[in-house]
């Protein structure tokens, strides 16, 4: 967990890796390299807004890579935010994420507006980074994902 709270550090701090590739900049090269690293993505902007999105799985659970500060035309972003929600029937509550988000630094907890629990992980400047530093990311994402899951009670 070390490493990829330290790659996240370094993706954070220095805006842009060394190495072209995947990040905030290009989002088709984002699911070249996801697709590369064995994981479903799909190219599909909102269709509300045209902003950028590539949809995945990780641990059977769909989740969502937005992209954020785009220039007017929807392209050279700077930040993504992977996001999953969770449909229960009844809802959640708020007692529940407010545990999750006093306990854990990565991975913010919130309910939508039916009360089903919504987890996001905002990456701030990283127009680029590396595949690696991507696989990096995405094994923290995965494990946020399996322990809210377990948080929230969601059957993955």
């Amino acid at each position: 967990m070390k490493l990829l709270i330290s790659t996240l550090a370094t993706l954070t701090i220095s805006g842009v890796a060394a190495t072209a590739g995947p990040g905030a900049a290009d989002p088709l090269a984002t699911v070249t390299a996801l697709q590369d690293l064995g994981f479903r993505a799909q190219y599909e902007p909102s269709e509300s807004n045209n902003r950028p999105r590539i949809r995945s799985s990780t641990a059977g659970i769909n989740f969502s890579i937005w992209y954020y500060g785009c220039d007017e035309t929807m392209t050279n972003c700077d930040t993504l935010l992977f996001s999953a929600g969770f449909d229960f029937q009844d809802g959640s509550t708020l007692a529940v994420v407010n545990t999750w988000n006093d306990r854990e630094v990565l991975g913010r907890a919130f309910l939508d507006d039916e009360n089903d629990p919504l987890i996001d992980l905002a990456l701030p400047e990283v127009q680029e980074m590396s595949t690696d530093e991507l696989e990096s990311i995405l094994e923290l994402w995965e494990d946020i994902i399996i322990e809210y899951t377990e948080e929230i009670g969601f059957n993955r």
